[in-house]
């Protein structure tokens, strides 16, 4: 495939929001301490449950955060319940 025809297909396919609600979680509430992870799953049609996990270890992952995501249709974040706000500087 020469690189006109990879760059046609890169503009066809759908992004992927799961990055976008990532960042854009982080950066409303702040960076927690110990933060392992943000895990985002599609539930259905432009929603997303994301859930931030803390601690020093798997083992002891902790649920610091959760929310229900709704993105447009290109992917780009609306709105979280609860709503987002600035939790860790």
């Amino acid at each position: 495939m020469d690189e006109t025809n990879a760059s046609a297909v890169a503009v066809d396919e759908p992004a992927d929001p799961v990055a976008g609600i990532r960042s854009h979680i982080l950066t409303a509430l702040g960076r927690p301490p110990d933060l392992l992870r943000v895990h985002v799953a599609k539930l259905w049609k432009n929603t997303y449950r994301a859930n931030v996990f803390v601690g020093t270890t798997l083992a002891s992952a902790q649920l610091s955060h959760s929310f229900f995501v709704t993105t447009t249709d290109a992917g780009q974040f609306l709105s979280a319940t609860p709503p987002l706000r600035r939790v860790y500087t």
